[in-house]
This record gives structure tokens, C-alpha cells and sequence, in this order.
């Protein structure tokens, strides 16, 4: 257990320079600020940068999360 715990460990993980969300200068529409996203991924290498994690809460506060392709 051990062993598979530091291989994972030593899985790279966002590589290169993270960058910053600031809303007072995001696009007005989520459509714009999706497509600024997905082609800063795709030029930075990003693998799979159409896999997305969606969650939502229930009205019972419980989560549900799901993962899309586009």
C-alpha cells in the first residue's frame, strides 16, 4: 500500500502556471467565459480538456456529481 500511495503521489498533477479568476473582468456570458477556459486549455496541453466534473445539492442539501464529456 505504501508503494502505490508514493507512485501516486508522484503523479504530476496542473502542471505549469494555474491561472486566476477575477469576475470583475470575466466575459459578460457564461458561453464566452467557457470558451476562454476550454481554448487556454487546449493550447496549454491540457489532457482531456472536455472532461468536466457538474455537482449540484438536492433541496436536501445531499450532493450529486457527475462527470461529462462535451
Amino acid at each position: 500500500m505504501d508503494d502505490l500511495r508514493r507512485l501516486l503521489r508522484d503523479v504530476e498533477v496542473f502542471a505549469g502556471e494555474l491561472s486566476v479568476f477575477e469576475p470583475l473582468i470575466a466575459p459578460d456570458t457564461p458561453a464566452e467565459l467557457f470558451t476562454e477556459w476550454l481554448l487556454g486549455a487546449l493550447e496549454a496541453g491540457v489532457r482531456e480538456p472536455r472532461a468536466m466534473t457538474v455537482s449540484t445539492a438536492g433541496a436536501d442539501g445531499n450532493p450529486t456529481a457527475r462527470t461529462l464529456i462535451l
